[in-house]
């Protein structure tokens, strides 16, 4: 039986769902993070569901983070959290290497604008040379992370595009025909990064269209943006809804027309997953990781970040295509399906598979997005 250890800063829902579809393919896993969940996240809405047959530790101890690992099977396979910093992953980094187990890495896109974005890109092609044979494999969530550690100097062979493999959503009500009028809709936090205020300005500009928008979320930038659509939404209808648990996120999804996440910049941005998996179509910046799946989706929509024309243009195509039926509801549902934790647990095998026995093989898994 092969043993895996995921090392997180937290248990993360977006992480979880993974570990528990490879224990139920046989596999010994074990999932340790320094936190069950920050207190942000909690503020949020952020819930952890019982993870059945994942052995769940809390380690934020250096003594106890190498007893983790010295006790560890020689074969056993640790994938860690990023490549630099991440509090307590980065101790049992240097314990994984000094005590010789197999290193995996998993990676999120990485934010590269602007004069920090020169540094890291440095710092990314030093630690290339450093990093050049203490690991096995990269898993590189998001569109383009992989092209980009190419660049940096990090072996192709050992990079593969990955994703957050989620649970497949459990909703109140079956998808139904919709007779309201248009709904886009926003969840996720009230920062300055989401560009929200962007949304609101872009959807001003649709003064023919009829739709409302609803935001669910909540964050410091409240007030700026109550105001600002206030001003600039006067005769649309803006539904503010506040902080919702975590579980009722997929009901608010299936019965919206449209999710958007106009962020400058996220890592993935697993909303839209979400979104896909329970029927509704999304628009995304080409800044957010999950941009990789929505170029492969027929019903999605991609504009260029920190753009108000792009996002215009496809906020009205979007609206223009019109509601989707309940046959295109369940279709979308279906081919999202491969961003399930049932799919990604099988695209893992197939990596580690693949790894095993890399000299003797030529062509990578293919991710279940662009099967």
């Amino acid at each position: 039986m092969k043993h895996i250890y995921f090392w997180q800063r937290m248990v993360s829902p977006h992480m979880s769902p993974l570990a528990i579809s490879l224990a139920e393919q046989g596999y010994k896993v074990n999932y340790i993070a320094e936190m069950t969940m920050s207190r942000h996240r909690i503020k949020t809405g952020w819930k952890i569901n019982s993870l059945q047959n994942v052995n769940v530790i809390i380690a934020n101890d250096s003594k106890n983070i190498e007893s983790i690992i010295s006790n560890s099977p020689k074969d056993s396979i640790h994938i860690c959290q990023g490549l630099r910093g991440n509090g307590k992953v980065k101790i049992a980094q240097k314990f994984i290497r000094k005590l010789k187990r197999r290193e995996w890495i998993i990676l999120e896109t990485i934010d590269d604008k602007f004069f920090f974005g020169f540094l890291k890109r440095l710092v990314y092609r030093v630690l290339s040379i450093y990093y050049h044979n203490k690991f096995e494999a990269i898993l590189a969530i998001g569109h383009n992370t992989n092209r980009w550690l190419i660049e940096r100097g990090f072996n192709q062979k050992k990079i593969f595009p990955f994703a957050y493999f989620l649970s497949k959503p459990k909703l109140d009500n079956p998808l139904t025909e919709k007779s309201k009028e248009f709904e886009f809709l926003f969840i996720g936090n009230l920062i300055t990064r989401k560009k929200i205020d962007l949304l609101i300005r872009a959807l001003s500009l649709m003064k023919d269209k009829k739709f409302h928008l609803k935001i669910v979320g909540n964050g410091p930038q409240y007030k700026y943006l109550k105001k600002l659509s206030n001003t600039l939404l006067m005769d649309k209808k803006l539904i503010w809804v506040g902080l919702v648990e975590f579980n009722k996120i997929p009901s608010i999804l299936a019965n919206a027309d449209c999710l958007v996440l106009p962020s400058r910049h996220d890592g993935w941005g697993a909303v839209v997953s979400e979104s896909l998996l329970s029927g509704t179509p999304a628009i995304c910046s080409n800044s957010c990781g999950v941009s990789e799946i929505i170029f492969n989706n027929k019903y999605g929509r991609v504009f260029n970040a920190n753009n108000i024309d792009s996002l215009f243009k496809e906020l009205t195509s979007m609206f223009d295509f019109g509601k989707l039926n309940i046959q295109q509801r369940k279709d979308l549902k279906t081919w999202s399906e491969c961003l399930s934790s049932e799919y990604g647990a099988k695209y893992f095998i197939e990596i580690l598979n693949f790894v095993e026995d890399m000299k003797n093989q030529d062509k990578k898994p293919t991710p279940p997005w662009k099967q």
